[in-house]
C-alpha cells in the first residue's frame, strides 16, 4: 500500500492550532471565527469552551473561554457565527486578592464583516458540522424549571441574572450537558 505521507497528498502545512495567550493589557487578537469546542473537565476551568480562529496568515489559533463557560467572552461568542471576523483585546488586569489577577476582555465584531474567502472554502465543512451537531437537548420545560428555581432560590430577576447567579452558585457552565446537574443543585438549595 502506498504511503499517505507524500507531498502530492498534503492538503495543508498547518500542524494544528496554537493557543494565543493574552499577557498584558493591550494584547489583541483578530481572526476569522472557525468553531467553538466544548471542553469537559478542564482542571482549572471546569466545563468550558475554547474558540478556534484562523489568523491572517492562515494559521489556526485557540483562545480559552471563561471559567465554567460563564465569562463575558463566552456570552458574546454565542452571537458569533463561523466566518465572522472577531477581535479580542485584554483591557484590564483586575486585582482579585489572589495570586493571579482577573483578565478583563473586550470583544469586537460586526455581523456584516466576514471572511468570504474562508466561508466559500468551508461551505461543506460548515454544512457537515451543522448536520451532525448533537441535537440540543434543551426543552422549554427544563428551561422554565431552571429559571423558576433560580428566581425562588437565588433571587434572580431575569434570564441573564439567572444564568449569572446559577454559574456563580453551582460553578457549572450553562450548557446543555449540565442542565440536569444544575437542576439537581438548585433543588437542594434551601
Amino acid at each position: 500500500m502506498e504511503s499517505i505521507f507524500q507531498d502530492k497528498y498534503r492538503k495543508s502545512s498547518n500542524t494544528g492550532a496554537r493557543f494565543f495567550t493574552f499577557a498584558k493589557v493591550g494584547d489583541r487578537f483578530e481572526g476569522t471565527f472557525v468553531r467553538r469546542h466544548n471542553v469537559t473537565g478542564d482542571r482549572f476551568r471546569g466545563d468550558c469552551f475554547n474558540y478556534e480562529f484562523m489568523d491572517d496568515e492562515g494559521g489556526y489559533v485557540m483562545i480559552n473561554g471563561g471559567k465554567g463557560g460563564g465569562g463575558a467572552i463566552d456570552k458574546e461568542m454565542m452571537n458569533v457565527k463561523p466566518g465572522m471576523i472577531v477581535g479580542i483585546e485584554l483591557t484590564e488586569l483586575r486585582d482579585t486578592g489572589k495570586v493571579n489577577p482577573a483578565k478583563i476582555y473586550a470583544l469586537y465584531y460586526n455581523e456584516g464583516v466576514v471572511n468570504n474567502e474562508w466561508l466559500e472554502g468551508n461551505k461543506g465543512q460548515i454544512a457537515f458540522e451543522q448536520k451532525h451537531a448533537e441535537p440540543n437537548p434543551i426543552d422549554a420545560g427544563d428551561m422554565k424549571k431552571i429559571f423558576d428555581l433560580a428566581k425562588t432560590k437565588l433571587g434572580a430577576t431575569d434570564a441573564e441574572d439567572a444564568k449569572a447567579k446559577i454559574i456563580a452558585k453551582t460553578g457549572l457552565a450553562f450548557i446543555p450537558t449540565n442542565l440536569e446537574k444544575i437542576i439537581e443543585q438548585l433543588e437542594t438549595l434551601k
